[in-house]
């Protein structure tokens, strides 16, 4: 299936038409090592969770400082739908 900008400016628009969404988050560990979970829930849309960790240490061991992963569960029952890479979704450095 071919996706064009108008689709992609399209569904921006309508993602934004819908009902805020409700997010929730945690973060536990130390400050140079610090697991985060943020939980969000969109009416009709999807529930959608997205953990990671904060190492500012791991650039000395070629690592990234960020890395991370979101499900997505589709909201009729739950089912889960996606698993992506938290890359795909924030751009760390």
């Amino acid at each position: 299936m071919t996706r064009s900008w108008a689709d992609a400016v399209e569904a921006l628009r309508h993602g934004h038409m819908l009902q805020r969404a409700q997010i929730a988050g945690i973060f536990l560990g130390p400050a140079d090592g610090t697991l985060l979970s943020l939980g969000t829930y969109i009416d009709g849309l999807a529930y959608g969770v997205k953990s990671g960790t904060v190492f500012g240490e791991n650039p000395d061991a070629g690592l990234p400082t960020a890395q991370g992963a979101m499900l997505i569960f589709e909201p009729q029952n739950g089912r889960l739908e996606a698993i992506l890479d938290s890359r795909l979704i924030c751009m760390y450095r």
